[in-house]
């Protein structure tokens, strides 16, 4: 049940926030799924593997005014695993921005942090 909440959080944050890409110049947001089917197919694994996907990598990507914003999302209980403490450290250290958004905070608080944080509002 949690991860439909969260995947449900993503796909509500995905769509408002693609939404103001067309009012807020250079604003744009991006996911890289890693989940379902492929994560059954140990074959499919090694070669997103060799490709470069990596674990612990943010669920939404936002960028805008040069900045960028790493977003990992949660249910208001989910807690991030080892290689997603591992993926906020390097994001931090290189000067980025990573947020830590709870399905239970909502979809218009998370909005206004992001865009807080790439200097929109």
């Amino acid at each position: 049940m949690r991860k439909n909440e969260e995947t449900q959080f993503q796909i509500n944050l995905f769509y408002k926030l693609s939404r103001l890409e067309l009012e807020r110049p250079g604003l744009f947001v991006y996911a890289v799924e890693f989940g379902g089917e492929e994560r059954k197919d140990f074959g499919k694994i090694r070669e997103l593997k060799a490709k470069g996907m990596r674990k612990g990598i943010s669920d939404l990507t936002v960028i805008g005014n040069g900045r960028i914003v790493f977003l990992e999302l949660k249910t208001g209980k989910g807690t991030q695993q080892p290689a997603q403490k591992i993926f906020q450290n390097k994001v931090e250290q290189n000067g980025f921005v990573y947020m830590l958004a709870r399905s239970t905070e909502g979809v218009d608080e998370t909005i206004q942090r992001v865009l807080a944080a790439l200097g929109y509002e």
